[in-house]
């Protein structure tokens, strides 16, 4: 019994010699082995809020047209077109929702609908004969878009990203009285950035350009005998610029920590 033993103690003893060396060796803890740096996994809805300010170029074309002997006060007839600029401007905010997906590593891809509201107006004078001029007043208001974006990730919490897509705004014309209102459809370009703060919330920072369609807003035709005598028409054209900052909120936040395997 005491030699059965005596023989499994010396196999144990056996057995522990390479552990023990082996220990030696590779002193240390977990704290010690090398973690790559953390990658941010923005595939996933997000949901946004923005705050900027906007600028449009809203040109106004005027066509007048009389012909001659059918008005006493301009016997000679009138054809005249008459361009006026305007620049309506303000503060703007955003609303946006939109899915974005990995493509990889670095590169993303996404869509994204948003509107924007806030209503911003400016006057300009266009010539009228025999007078000093009839004033016009356009107003830009709310505006919406749908589109998609390309993004690549510069750091694993900072991305950047170019846009484009459809957007449509309403514009209203006010004169004498009157208003006109029409909705003016366009496209849009822009790019941003967008950085991971903590916790899914994210800051973001963009431009956008978007360029809008010719509505015309008045045209207006009277005949005598089968003859056109008098007309008037009224189109306009606009395009905006847009600078905004927000915040943003991405569904869900997970970030994914990479180790360096022990050679």
């Amino acid at each position: 019994m005491t030699k059965a033993l005596t023989s499994a103690f010396l196999a144990a003893a056996l057995l522990a010699l390479p552990t023990a060396a082996f220990a030696d060796n590779h002193r240390g803890s977990y704290k010690d082995v090398p973690m790559a740096a953390p990658v941010m996994n923005w595939s996933g809805f997000h949901i946004g809020l923005a705050i900027g300010y906007s600028t449009s170029d809203a040109e106004l074309t005027r066509d007048l047209f009389l012909v001659p002997g059918v008005s006493t006060a301009f016997p000679a007839g009138v054809d005249d077109r008459d361009t006026i600029g305007t620049d309506p401007n303000g503060v703007v905010g955003t609303v946006t929702l939109g899915y974005d997906r990995m493509l990889g590593d670095k590169l993303l891809a996404g869509v994204f609908v948003d509107y924007t509201f806030g209503s911003h107006g400016d006057s300009g004078l266009a010539n009228e004969p025999g007078t000093g001029g009839v004033s016009y007043t356009v107003d830009v208001d709310s505006a919406w878009a749908v589109g998609g974006r390309l993004g690549y990730l510069v750091r694993p919490e900072t991305l950047i990203y170019v846009s484009g897509g459809y957007t449509e705004t309403d514009i209203d014309l006010r004169s004498n009285g009157q208003r006109f209102e029409e909705d003016h459809g366009g496209y849009f370009i822009g790019g941003g950035l967008a950085h991971h703060l903590r916790d899914g919330l994210v800051l973001t920072a963009d431009y956008r350009y978007s360029d809008y369609d010719s509505e015309t807003f008045f045209d207006q035709q009277q005949f005598i005998g089968g003859t056109l005598c008098c007309s008037e028409r009224i189109e306009i054209e606009a395009d905006n610029h847009a600078f905004r900052i927000g915040l943003s909120y991405r569904f869900p936040s997970r970030r994914t920590l990479a180790h360096t395997p022990l050679k």
